[in-house]
C-alpha cells in the first residue's frame, strides 16, 4: 500500500469512528395525508359537499403521526402515504383539539410502521436559527431553507384570542397545510399559514408541552387573558390614572364577567408587570426564550385553565399585587366564536325566514356593508355563557312572506315577546303566538323594526318551501358545548 493510500485510509477510518451518526431518512418520517372533508355552506347551511385536502404529517414516538387539527376539520376519511408513492393507508384520529390546533392520528396495520422512523420534537429553537422546510410534492421530498425572524402572538386558529407562533422567512412558492420545519435532527414546528414570504409556524416546544400534558393525563385545556386592555403610550393618561409620573405599563379598559371567576381587576387599572416581568407601553416584555413578546404569551405558553399569574397593578396611586386565575378557553365565552369540533352550521327555517347565529365564519363572507354594521359584536361578550346573536340571514320567496324577500342579516331581538339568545329559543317562542300571528321584533338600530307571519300550525307552508328549495330539514341545532 502506498503512503498516500495509507494516509487516506487512516483519515477515513478516523472520520467514521468520530462521526457515527447517519442523516435521518426523512422519507420514512414525513408522510402525506389525504383528508376527505364535509364542506358546510355558510350562507346555505343545509347544503353540504365533499372535498379533498392534502396535508403533511410527521411520525413521532408511540406509532403516532402529528399534524394540525385545522387539517382534520369535518374530516370523514383520513389516508396516509409513505415515501411519496405506494399504497394509501387508512388513518384513525387519536386526539384532536381545536384550541391548541394539534392532532394525533395513527395507522392500525403493523406493516405501515416497519419502515417508519420517529422524529423528536425540539424543546427550544433559538432566534435566527436556520431551518429546513420539507414536504412531498409530485412524489419528491422537497427541501426549502428557512430562517426564524421572531416569536410573536398572532390571532388563534379557532378563537378570538392569540396564540404563540414562530415567524419564519422562506422562499417556498406555496406553503402546504402542516408542512414540516426541521431544526438540525428535530422538529422545529408545523406551518399554519403564509403571508408573502412570511410563514407562521406552530412551535415544537409548545407542541411537546401539550403532548406531554396529555401523556400524564394532566391537560385541563388552555386558559387565556380575558380582560381587554390598551397601550399606555400617552404619558398624560398614564399619569392621570396612576397618580404617578413616569409609570409604565398598559391600561385595563374592560373586565368582562365570567361565571365562577373571581377577578379583582377593574377598568382603568394600570398593569405594570406579570410574574415579575416589567411591561412596556405596548404590553411587551423581554423573554429569555422568545425575545420581545406580548405579556399574553405568559398565559398561552406552558399554562392551562386554572393556573395563576401574579399581576402588579397601580390603582389610584396605590401599588397592588393580584393573583389572576386563567379562565378556560371555551367558545361559549365569546360572542362570535365558531363552535369547536366537527359540527355543521346551525339554522332554523320558518315559513321561508332563515335564522342563523352570527359567527366569525358567517361574518367573514358578508359584503362590507353588512359586515361593518355587525362587526361591533366581535368585541362584545355574550349576555351569558353560550348566548348567541341570532340573525335573519335571508328570506326564501313564497306567497306567505311576500314583501319580506329583501330582508337580510337583521339581528333578532324577540319572538312573540320572548327574548331570543339562541335558535332553541325560537322553537320555544313559537308555542306562544300572539293573536294568531308570530311577531318578530328586531334589535334597536336595525333598518327593520318588526315583521309578522301567520301561524303555520300544520307546517304546510314550511314543507312547501322545503320542497321548492330542496331543503332536507327545516332546522339544524347543535348541542351547546359543556364548560369545564
Amino acid at each position: 500500500m502506498s503512503p498516500f493510500a495509507r494516509i487516506f485510509y487512516s483519515v477515513t477510518l478516523v472520520f467514521f469512528l468520530q462521526v457515527p451518526y447517519s442523516a435521518p431518512k426523512w422519507e420514512s418520517s414525513i408522510v402525506e395525508l389525504e383528508i376527505g372533508r364535509v364542506f358546510y355552506n355558510v350562507l346555505q347551511p343545509w347544503n353540504r359537499s365533499q372535498s379533498l385536502l392534502q396535508a403533511s404529517g410527521l411520525i413521532i414516538e408511540g406509532k403516532k403521526i402529528l399534524t394540525l387539527a385545522s387539517s382534520l376539520e369535518n374530516a370523514s376519511l383520513v389516508r396516509v402515504k409513505q415515501g411519496g408513492r405506494g399504497r394509501w393507508w387508512t388513518g384513525r384520529v387519536l386526539w384532536k383539539d381545536v384550541y391548541t390546533n394539534i392532532a394525533v392520528i395513527t395507522v392500525e396495520e403493523p406493516e405501515f410502521w416497519q419502515k417508519a422512523q420517529a422524529v423528536t420534537l425540539s424543546k427550544s429553537t433559538p432566534l435566527g436559527a436556520r431551518l429546513e422546510l420539507k414536504r412531498w410534492n409530485n412524489r419528491q421530498l422537497e427541501t426549502w431553507p428557512a430562517e426564524i425572524i421572531r416569536y410573536s402572538m398572532e390571532p388563534s386558529y379557532s378563537q378570538p384570542t392569540q396564540s404563540l407562533y414562530m415567524e419564519v422567512t422562506c422562499d417556498v412558492d406555496k406553503v402546504g397545510i402542516s408542512d414540516v420545519l426541521l431544526y438540525k435532527k428535530s422538529l422545529a414546528g408545523l406551518a399554519v399559514q403564509r403571508s408573502g414570504k412570511r410563514l407562521l409556524i406552530l412551535p415544537s416546544s409548545y407542541i411537546a408541552w401539550v403532548l406531554n400534558e396529555l401523556a400524564t393525563k394532566s391537560f385541563k385545556g388552555l386558559g387565556y387573558i380575558h380582560f381587554k386592555w390598551q397601550i399606555g403610550a400617552n404619558p398624560q393618561t398614564m399619569e392621570a390614572l396612576s397618580n404617578q409620573k413616569g409609570a409604565k405599563g398598559i391600561i385595563i379598559s374592560r373586565v368582562p364577567a365570567i361565571p365562577k371567576l373571581d377577578c379583582f381587576l377593574k377598568s382603568r387599572d394600570i398593569l405594570v408587570s406579570v410574574n415579575g416581568h416589567a411591561l412596556d407601553f405596548d404590553g411587551d416584555y423581554q423573554d429569555k426564550q422568545f425575545g420581545q413578546i406580548s405579556f399574553e404569551s405568559l398565559a398561552a405558553i406552558y399554562r392551562q385553565a386554572g393556573d395563576t399569574l401574579l399581576l402588579e397593578l397601580i390603582r389610584a396611586g396605590k401599588t397592588l399585587k393580584v393573583v389572576y386565575t386563567l379562565p378556560p378557553l371555551r367558545s361559549e365565552n365569546f360572542t362570535l366564536a365558531d363552535n369547536p369540533g366537527d359540527l355543521p352550521s346551525e339554522y332554523f327555517m320558518l315559513e321561508g325566514l332563515v335564522f342563523q347565529p352570527l359567527k366569525a365564519s358567517l361574518l367573514s363572507v358578508l359584503s362590507p356593508g353588512y359586515s361593518l354594521r355587525l362587526q361591533h359584536y366581535a368585541s362584545e361578550t355574550p349576555k351569558f355563557p353560550g348566548a348567541d346573536v341570532i340573525l335573519l340571514t335571508q328570506v326564501l320567496p313564497d306567497s306567505i312572506n311576500l314583501g319580506y324577500q329583501n330582508y337580510r342579516f337583521l339581528v333578532l331581538d324577540s319572538l312573540n315577546s320572548k327574548a331570543i339568545h339562541g335558535l332553541d329559543d325560537i322553537a320555544k317562542a313559537l308555542v306562544h303566538p300572539q293573536n294568531g300571528f308570530h311577531q318578530f321584533k328586531f334589535a334597536t338600530g336595525e333598518p327593520v323594526e318588526s315583521l309578522v307571519l301567520p301561524l303555520d300550525s300544520q307546517h304546510i307552508i314550511t314543507e312547501r318551501i322545503m320542497r321548492s328549495f330542496g331543503i332536507p330539514k327545516a332546522q339544524w341545532l347543535n348541542e351547546k358545548e359543556v364548560g369545564l
